[in-house]
């Protein structure tokens, strides 16, 4: 238990921390800056600097205190604060995803985007530390190891990014992550701000227990419901990761029934109900059709999945040095004479065609059936001699 005296010291200390000013906005857009090139630059040490920049801890601490002292001035105040923050990282954070959006995605972003049950341990363990140091008071230096486990700016920031990038599935998972920290923060704060004797107020005032009855049932339904989803993607993300490891082994061992055959890479994603893998790997020799056939109905069976396989082939040779190389002399082109030139024939002309005399006429008294048919002008005529009889 504390004091009275440190009571209201903390007290007055809560109220200032969930107070909407110059100071709480300007550091929250400092450390949505922050955050956001240290996670861009996949900076680890970055990103902590930003989490303790950050000052998005004192209203949720307010709110605690609302629900358990059924203050609800302090409550709304808290809750403004808290979304006017949240607001700003957010939309710094969208400004410099749009601006960046060439930069692929480090680690500390994909970290963050598919929370699970641990994550809200952390939350909740990181809660109970931040009320515990604030009302004590021969603990309150350890406040900066409070606000980097307690990481609420990052998992904004990687949301911000991810909806500048137009991928919204991904910040989806960034933002469900920090929801789960702010319910887990708010409701191990209330806890232990009601067990060192912070409800006081409720004594004094008529609709007090309603308040708090009504306040802090609404933050334990979302805990519980937050508790279920992370649960589930806990699971979920188990299931992936054997899936995972039955997918690489499987690939290592028909790879490894190849003779002459080393893999190098292996990247797959699962699409409907059909696996693609990629594969890449060296060789001495180009794989056959029916070995790459054989290979992806192992990998298949072996799966018990739809597969499609495609195998990218980078040609391998080996080198022996107590094996020198054999040198093949380089051939020396050789000088051709030039051509000459052909003269082209000239055209030969042809006779002109000679008609013969009285040729296309009848003689007088002969028979016209009998008249000899006007002769081709392509041809050429030779008349015969026959002598007369003796």
């Amino acid at each position: 238990m504390v004091d009275a005296d440190h009571k209201a010291v903390v007290r007055h200390r809560i109220h200032e921390g969930a107070r909407l000013d110059q100071t709480f906005l300007l550091m929250n857009a400092l450390a949505a800056v922050v955050a956001c090139y240290g996670l861009l630059l996949d900076s680890p040490a970055v990103v902590i600097g930003a989490m303790v920049m950050a000052m998005l801890l004192g209203p949720i601490t307010g709110v605690a205190l609302g629900l358990v002292d059924g203050d609800g001035r302090l409550l709304r105040t808290a809750l403004v604060t808290e979304a006017t923050g949240v607001g700003l990282v957010l939309g710094i954070a969208y400004v410099i995803g749009r601006l960046h959006q060439g930069l692929p995605a480090g680690s500390e972003m994909m970290a963050r985007t598919a929370p699970n049950i641990m994550d809200e341990v952390v939350a909740l363990a990181g809660g109970t530390a931040a009320a515990y140091a604030l009302a004590s008071p021969r603990i309150s230096s350890s406040m900066v190891g409070v606000a980097i486990a307690t990481a609420l700016v990052p998992p904004l920031a990687v949301c911000g990014l991810y909806l500048g990038r137009g991928e919204s599935s991904l910040a989806q998972g960034a933002l469900l992550l920090y929801l789960a920290n702010f319910v887990a923060i708010q409701f191990a704060s209330s806890a232990v701000l009601w067990l060192m004797g912070f409800h006081e107020v409720v004594t004094h005032e008529r609709d007090g227990w309603r308040q708090v009855v009504v306040g802090n049932t609404i933050s334990i339904a979302l805990l519980v419901v937050l508790t279920v989803v992370l649960a589930l993607n806990f699971y979920r993300s188990l299931g992936d990761q054997a899936f995972d490891g039955l997918v690489r082994s499987s690939v290592d061992d028909t790879v490894a029934d190849l003779p002459g055959v080393s893999l190098v890479d292996v990247r797959f994603v699962k699409v409907t109900d059909t696996l693609h893998v990629d594969l890449t790997v060296r060789a001495m020799r180009e794989p056959t059709y029916q070995e790459v056939l054989t290979l992806q109905t192992d990998l298949a069976t072996r799966l018990q999945v739809p597969t499609a396989l495609r195998l990218v082939y980078v040609p391998a040779r080996v080198l022996d040095p107590l094996v020198p190389p054999t040198l093949t002399p380089t051939p020396v082109p050789t000088a051709t004479g030039t051509p000459t030139r052909t003269p082209s024939p000239s055209p030969t002309p042809s006779p002109s065609p000679v008609a013969a005399p009285g040729a296309g006429t009848s003689a007088p008294g002969a028979d016209p059936g009998a008249a000899a048919a006007a002769p081709d002008p392509g041809m050429r005529i030779r008349r015969a001699t026959i002598p007369a009889p003796d």
